[in-house]
């Protein structure tokens, strides 16, 4: 019995604590064609792992016969018909649609292993205008701005929309041809902001920046123990604790920098010590930009940073209900917790027909 290229031996042998039988993968097919999605070809691949996450690119990896590449025209080595550098799509009826970029690969005797990147590399090595001076706009207007200069200096970004929340607190900030992908996307949403560029479908290239890309779906998806939960772990660290921030404007000479300092008095009785650092922020030239900084910073940096994640089997399809950046509700008796979590990265495997999702969770607002 054959469904979507996945095929069920012997009586359902069960894998270590999961109840749901494991079901090995035949060969599924990808979608590789140029840039704009001329010269697609339909390619079948081994079953891949991937990622979908928010502010940056999640990842693809998948092999292909090196033969079936040949036959298709397509090289692994050499500047014709090169592979990297073209778009990749592949859907799955639960989980969705991945899109990205090949920008590696690994090419052996008989197989080639490709490995893609996420639409948001669309932004990568690609740099605003240094020519600006300082100015004072909200982090989606200089968001939307900064990709306009990108995009008048150089080749198209290839996106099919842009769209941004402009409300918020102005920044003082002065661009210094930074990448986008890498610097400045990641340094605006840092102020609370997130961003991604969607692609649900292959005519669909939609940048977005927003304080909260997903839904809050806590009402309407209970991830539970026994049913979709195979495993659950929390991983954290004490040095990852700042409650003593001394933020800095970074492109300024340190003795006469414009700096602001600010402790978490909570976290420093909770953890019965200071736990000092020094921030350099880039491209910030006023006290006011930094003050936010420091208050976002010191958030998320005064306690122990601890990332949950969770293996989940696709019972009723419950794939189909979350996707990143939403709100879900996780019931789990190992971390003896029950409440919203958020969805920042899933992770598929095809092999082991298992997803996996990390992020945080919410005890403040747990029942």
């Amino acid at each position: 019995m054959a469904r979507y290229g996945t095929f069920l031996y012997g009586s359902g042998v069960v894998y270590g604590p999961s109840t749901v039988a494991y079901r090995a993968q035949g060969p599924t097919d990808a979608v590789i064609a140029l840039a704009g999605w001329g010269d697609q070809r339909l390619i079948p691949i081994t079953p891949p792992t991937m990622s979908w996450r928010t502010d940056g690119p999640g990842s693809f990896q998948a092999t292909i016969d090196s033969r079936t590449l040949h036959k298709h025209g397509l090289a692994v080595i050499g500047a014709t018909n090169p592979l990297k550098g073209r778009w990749l799509w592949w859907e799955h009826p639960t989980a969705g649609a991945w899109g990205g970029v090949i920008t590696a690969t690994d090419v052996g005797k008989w197989q080639t292993q490709i490995t893609a990147e996420q639409f948001a590399v669309l932004l990568r090595k690609r740099r605003t205008n240094s020519n600006y001076g300082a100015m004072s706009m909200s982090p989606g207007s200089l968001a939307l701005m900064f990709m306009t200069s990108a995009e008048r200096n150089g080749d198209t970004l290839m996106l099919t929309s842009w769209s941004a929340e402009e409300c918020g607190t102005a920044l003082n900030m002065q661009p210094r041809g930074g990448d986008l992908c890498d610097d400045i996307l990641s340094q605006l949403a840092s102020y609370g902001y997130q961003w991604r560029i969607k692609a649900t479908t292959m005519t669909e290239r939609a940048f977005e920046f927003r304080t909260r890309l997903g839904t809050d779906k806590r009402g309407s998806v209970m991830l539970s123990d026994g049913r979709h939960l195979v495993d659950v772990s929390s991983a954290g660290d004490l040095w990852t604790v700042a409650n003593s921030i001394l933020g800095v404007a970074g492109d300024s000479d340190f003795t006469s920098a414009t700096g602001y300092q600010l402790d978490d008095d909570r976290s420093i009785r909770t953890l019965r010590r200071r736990f000092e650092a020094t921030i350099p922020y880039t491209g910030v030239v006023t006290r006011s930009t930094i003050v936010p900084l420091v208050k976002q910073d010191l958030k998320t940096l005064a306690y122990p940073k601890e990332v949950y994640t969770a293996d989940i089997v696709d019972d009723d399809s419950i794939w189909a209900t979350y996707r990143e950046g939403d709100i879900v509700s996780i019931s789990s008796a190992s971390l003896n917790y029950q409440g919203p979590m958020d969805v920042d990265i899933r992770s598929l495997d095809m092999r082991q027909q298992v997803m996996t999702i990390a992020g945080k969770l919410r005890y403040r607002e747990a029942a």
